[in-house]
């Protein structure tokens, strides 16, 4: 109104000036200006402003001047108009006056009962002519008389900020504004939790929140103030109390609600017994925990019909549950005749601000029942002796499961380990004996999982794998009155595997899937690495002075790369098992070191060694396998590894190829010292070989001159004879037979010139022959590399091919009373794949994970592993599934692996069996997810009874249990309040309680009058009626809304 005002009156404006403007004239009969003003009219002074009253009068006055003489001349007699823009606001009167002596036209203006601002024209009428001007006059409200309207919500969420509003008017309806005076209210308020600063509600002052604040009324009239909402549910009582008379207070009441996102989930969670350490109760199919949420917003306060779900791990249960009036709900979950730890796991449906979820989780613990068995499980129950070396030496681990009549394994319960008698007479401290007691008898406490466990550890023997030596014992383990239970180890000096089994859960119900895994791991003598006995025969000869690249020179390039390659090469090797020899060849050969495991007086020499001469090979080769044959060890890996840089040229072809001389021959034969002769060598005594004489010449007998080494007058001559060996190429005359007589391999370098045809192709055989290799350095980079790849070689590791059949055809189960056999198909399902590894014993993959189906083979009763070669700290590893079937005779101990489930292995020359370890699981049978229950309450609405204000509320109340109604009537106390809550009157407000002592029937009623709680209203009026109940343990509520009708003309008396 005040903007269209605003537009209208400057219409008005110019509508006055528009009817002509004259100018300053020299006739001083004609005005020049008018002007015009507001004054009492009792008084004639100046006056602003006049009050809406319908009586109230201000005069109006207007001159009419000429100025042109520089001062005012007043013009009488001018015919002066007056009219008023809005009438609604008032009456002016006259409306045609003439000026007087001093110019003046006065008429009177006369309010109505509108507030505002009056626009009053005036015009003054000359010849030809007029002139106007105007005036406002301000039209002041009335005293206040009433609260006109407030604007605030009935009800908001606890510590939200709210904004309210309180209107005022006077008695013609107009706004009590502050265009003259300012008004004020005081907005007081009271909330649950005062006077608690901090939590109570409070209005924003700039810089605080405060109990009291004054608010001016604005130009509308309406005082505004924010508040914050008390931090706890419940009443906000606001007080409005006006700074001016003639109005009373208001009171405003706004409930305050718990905000409907919780922040805090809290979980209280019975115990059948003291935590230890979580919330338990046994596993006997009856009992059941006792749990209360509450859910609370981020003050603390429980958040009514807040939903969130209640779920289990790893069981994979879920309930959707709802909080009732106070932000608690009561369930029960069970029961339960497995044992172990569930974690219960509460998460709110709706998100936090920072949008993630209140959660709270809660470990419980479902504990055994009174012990009634126990089973005896030993793992591995064959192993290596405590002699054979190993980066971590096998103990078998012998386990005692004490149960119940579920098969749940029993905590705390104290089981007697006895070790059985043994057939080896061992040395004093190396009999076999448990891992921490000398003791034969030992007691344990299974512990948390129902274990008791006694580590195993087996006798020692001497000779490191040499004599053979196997033994055995029985482990007895004793519980209570039980039977005693027996499990047979065994253990040797020269295993090749051990094998460990296991099942996990121990104990499983109705299709739980279990996990079988095996693992088969080298370990033992027979499958270390063996000892090594190596001679190395390095040439010495001149030609080794020369460079690497070019065959001259005498920088020793060729001497020094092969001390520096052989002294690597000894640096692979264990002097703690291997040993090594030393010969050096030139013109002559000589064995410079037996084989010892003094690698640094071997190096030492090779340190101090220097070329000339020629190249002896085959002297080089005899005395190298001489040293291996004579002081080699049984078992090690012989080998004489040649490093030469020439072609033999001294003694004559290493594989004994041509003719043969015995070094007596006569006149013998001359090896040249400078050229290979590949068909002459030099025989020796005793390594086989036939023998020709051979009449070769004569010589003189009887010489009666000599000269210069001839003789010049011979008397009498005699025939001379040759001895010669023709077949030495295939008898141990020829080097590589001789070493393949005595299990040694030739490995032969050449390096540096290059070899001729005729030594790359005897190298080479002889190598071969030997189980060796020959090939050809060029370089010094090459002969390391070589010399690193026979190191690697000699470094053998046994190896077992290994198969294993899994038997499933005959399964037997039994309780602590019986037994019966089963096929393993029909106690479980298959579930693919299965997934086989290899690795080392740290864990380094080998290969990659084979996964295969072996449906078709478990309905067939026989799972087979082709396991492969395994060598040496390597495992592999099998792992499979099976579900267990639901079935009424799969109830009690299954035995995984008898006697039928067999590892076999081979070492290349027998085969060997052993049994998988013998392995229990427990099957309970059915395990159903277990119903989250409890008790809870809802309220359905019937639709009141109302006679005039007195309304009869009926309601039914509808208990559950655990889910399902409650049929019949409840059987604790009831508590119930009542409210009501009716739109732009009045939020939430409790108008009574009610006890009920049980039995508590379904239905209720509620008779209440209204009248007291309406804010005025007359006609259709909406009412909430709504209603909470408990008994302390569980509550709920409900609630409806519906319609009164009122008629003010009427007098209601409620008698009670």
């Amino acid at each position: 109104m005040l903007h269209r005002n605003v537009l209208l009156v400057c219409a008005f404006v110019i509508c006055f000036l528009g009817m002509g403007l004259v100018t300053a004239d020299s006739n001083l009969t004609i005005p020049d200006r008018i002007r015009i003003e507001t004054r009492d009219v009792t008084t004639d002074m100046s006056k602003e402003w006049i009050v809406a009253t319908g009586t109230d009068t201000i005069k109006v006055s207007v001159w009419a001047v000429n100025t042109s003489l520089g001062y005012e001349v007043p013009l009488s007699g001018l015919k002066t108009t007056f009219a008023l823009y809005d009438s609604s606001l008032g009456t002016i009167n006259p409306t045609v006056v003439y000026t007087n002596a001093q110019g003046r036209a006065d008429s009177i203006f006369t309010t109505k009962t509108k507030s505002g601002s009056a626009v009053v024209g005036a015009t003054v009428f000359y010849d030809n002519g007029s002139m106007n001007n105007y005036t406002t006059i301000n039209i002041d409200h009335n005293n206040p008389y009433s609260l006109d309207w407030f604007n605030a919500p009935i009800e908001a969420f606890v510590g939200d900020n709210v904004t309210i509003k309180v209107h005022y008017r006077d008695l013609y309806n107009n706004s009590i504004d502050n265009r003259r005076f300012v008004e004020y209210v005081t907005f007081s308020v009271t909330s649950p939790s005062s006077p608690n600063p901090s939590e109570q509600a409070g209005f924003w002052n700039g810089s605080a929140f405060v109990p009291s604040l004054t608010a001016p009324l604005d130009s509308e009239g309406v005082a505004t103030v924010l508040m914050r909402m008390d931090t706890h549910p419940g009443l906000n009582k606001v007080t409005v109390h006006p700074q001016f008379s003639g109005v009373s207070d208001k009171i405003i009441d706004i409930e305050g609600t718990a905000e409907s996102v919780p922040v805090v989930i809290e979980q209280q969670i019975s115990s059948y017994s003291v935590p230890d350490p979580y919330p338990n109760m046994p596993a006997d199919g009856v009992s059941v925990f006792t749990i209360m949420y509450t859910l609370r917003d981020r003050f603390g306060n429980g958040v009514k019909n807040a939903q969130f779900w209640m779920n289990t791990s790893p069981l994979g249960e879920s309930t959707l549950l709802t909080t009732n009036l106070t932000g608690q709900v009561r369930v029960t979950y069970g029961p339960k005749t497995s044992t172990g730890l569930i974690t219960i796991t509460a998460t709110a449906v709706s998100p936090k601000p920072d949008l993630t979820y209140a959660t709270n989780s809660t470990v419980v613990e479902i504990v055994p029942t009174e012990p009634v068995q126990m089973v005896l499980m030993a793992n591995p129950q064959l192993l290596p002796s405590w002699d054979v070396p190993a980066e971590e030496k096998a103990m078998a681990e012998i386990r005692a499961v004490v149960m119940d009549r579920y098969g749940n394994p029993v905590k705390y319960q104290p089981v007697n380990f006895t070790i059985g008698p043994w057939n080896y007479n061992y040395a004093s401290g190396n009999a076999p004996k448990w891992s921490d007691s000398e003791s034969l008898t030992i007691q344990r406490n299974t512990s948390t999982l129902g274990y008791a466990i006694a580590n195993f550890q087996p006798g020692f023997f001497p000779g490191e794998g040499y004599p053979a030596a196997r033994d055995n014992c029985t482990i007895t383990a004793q519980w209570a009155s039980y039977q005693p239970q027996t499990a047979k180890i065994q253990w040797t000096n020269v295993p090749f595997l051990s094998i460990k089994s296991n099942v996990s859960p121990s104990v499983a119900g109705w299709n739980d899937t279990v996990t079988v895994n095996i693992k088969v791991a080298g370990d033992g003598y027979a499958l270390r690495p063996k000892p090594v006995d190596v001679v190395l025969l390095l040439d010495t000869s001149g030609s080794m002075k020369w460079n690497i690249s070019n065959d001259w020179g005498s920088n020793n390039e060729r001497i020094e790369a092969a001390k520096k390659a052989a002294k690597t090469f000894i640096s692979n090797f264990n002097p703690s098992k291997d040993k090594v020899g030393l010969v050096t060849f030139s013109t002559d050969a000589s064995l410079r070191h037996h084989l010892t495991t003094d690698f640094s007086a071997v190096n030492s020499t090779i340190n101090g060694l220097s070329a000339s001469g020629s190249t002896n090979m085959r002297d080089a080769y005899k005395l190298g396998i001489n040293e291996i044959a004579a002081n080699g060890r049984y078992g090690s890996v012989k080998a004489v590894i040649l490093l030469s840089d020439g072609e033999w040229n001294n003694l004559g072809s290493p594989v004994a190829h041509g003719t043969g001389w015995t070094s007596n021959s006569s006149p013998g034969y001359s090896f040249s010292g400078s050229t290979i002769e590949p068909d002459n060598y030099r025989y020796y005594e005793g390594l086989g070989g036939t023998l020709t004489r051979e009449e070769s010449g004569t010589r003189c007998s009887d010489c009666r001159w000599y000269w210069g080494g001839y003789c010049y007058d011979c008397r009498a001559w005699e025939p001379t004879y040759n001895w010669k060996c023709y077949d030495g190429e295939s008898t141990n005359q020829n080097m590589s037979r001789y070493a393949t007589a005595n299990n040694i391999r030739l490995y032969n370098i050449f390096f540096a010139s290059k070899p001729s045809q005729t030594v790359n192709e005897t190298l080479g055989t002889m190598a071969r022959a030997t189980g060796g290799f020959y090939d050809y350095a060029p370089s010094e980079q090459r002969l390391n590399e070589l010399f690193e790849d026979i190191a690697g070689r000699l470094q053998e590791e046994a190896g077992v091919g290994v198969t294993m059949n899994q038997s499933f055809d005959d399964v037997t189960i039994a309780t602590n009373t019986s037994s019966w056999p089963m096929a393993g198909k029909d106690v479980f399902d298959y579930l693919k794949y299965t997934e086989e590894k290899r690795y080392w014993s740290n864990g380094t993959p080998i290969s990659q994970i084979i996964s295969r189906d072996d449906t078709s083979n478990w309905t067939a009763g026989l799972l087979s592993f082709n396991i492969g070669t395994i060598k040496l700290n390597q495992i592999w590893e099998a792992t499979y599934r099976l579900k267990v079937k639901n079935t009424t005779l799969n109830v009690g101990r299954i035995t995984f692996f008898d006697e039928d489930s067999v590892i076999r292995f081979s070492d290349g020359k027998v085969w060997y069996s052993v049994s998988l370890p013998t392995t229990y699981i427990t099957c309970i049978g059915g395990q159903p997810q277990t119903p989250i229950g409890g008790e809870e309450v809802s309220y359905g609405m019937v639709t009141p009874s109302i006679q005039d204000t007195l309304v009869t509320q009926k309601f039914t109340r509808q208990f559950k249990r655990n889910g399902t109604p409650w049929a019949g009537d409840w059987d604790r106390t009831w508590y119930e309040t009542y409210y009501i809550s009716i739109p732009n009157c009045r939020g939430l407000t409790n108008i009574g309680h009610a006890r009920i002592d049980p039995p508590v029937p379904k239905d209720g009623t509620y008779t209440f009058d209204i009248k007291p709680y309406l804010c005025g209203q007359s006609g259709n009026i909406p009412f909430n009626f709504y209603v909470e109940g408990t008994d302390n343990v569980i509550g709920g509520g409900g609630g409806s809304i519906y319609n009164f009708t009122f008629d003010p003309n009427k007098i209601y008396i409620l008698l009670k």
